[in-house]
């Protein structure tokens, strides 16, 4: 009986354990308005990703993000050291860390950035002003404009966390359809007036 009752208290501990790690999983998103979103970054430029690194950091994986900045839309950088953006989350060897909605980059994607600075001792590091918002994807033209070398670049939206002009009561010059480089920048600088 004793024997019993001991296989049914680790029964229930085990089933706790796996519940409890089931249950923690979940990121809230709180939306964003790109012109608010610009509002609170420091640095706003369009970027090529180079190369991505993840390591262990106090017990938690990072991806520290190497990027080549194509142009700058707000702020811009004071040192000739290479901008590394770092992002929670990532894999080392067998491990990896994922945290929902936070996107992820690849070497040769091609997207535009909103980043804080970090504290003084990394200095060149950044980090996302926003957790799921503040990596907006370029593709290579517009589907309107004519293709080749001079089309114009298109801004998507943010997948997550990303108001834009058809979240109902939005105020917001930023459509699901995307908008230029041009159209994103011209955007930006109204709204820091």
């Amino acid at each position: 009986m004793k024997s019993l009752r001991t296989l049914a208290a680790a029964a229930t501990l085990a089933m706790s354990i796996v519940v409890t790690a089931t249950v923690a999983t979940a990121t809230t998103v709180v939306p964003i308005t790109v012109e608010a979103l610009a509002a609170q970054s420091d640095v706003v430029a369009e970027v090529l990703v180079l190369r991505t690194h993840s390591a262990w950091d106090h017990g938690l994986i990072v991806t520290d993000v190497e990027l080549s900045v194509q142009q700058w839309i707000k702020g811009a950088q004071t040192t000739n050291m290479p901008m590394v953006l770092r992002t929670p989350g990532g894999t080392v060897g067998n491990i990896g860390q994922v945290i929902p909605g936070v996107p992820s980059l690849h070497s040769g994607d091609r997207v535009v950035v909103f980043l804080t600075r970090a504290d003084g001792r990394n200095h060149g590091h950044y980090y996302l002003t926003h957790l799921t918002a503040s990596i907006l994807p370029v593709v290579a033209t517009s589907p309107v404009a004519p293709s080749g070398p001079t089309a114009p670049a298109l801004v998507r939206p943010a997948p997550l966390g990303m108001i834009t002009e058809s979240t109902p009561r939005a105020l917001t010059g930023f459509s699901r359809a995307g908008l230029t480089l041009d159209q994103l920048r011209l955007l930006l600088q109204r709204g820091s007036r």
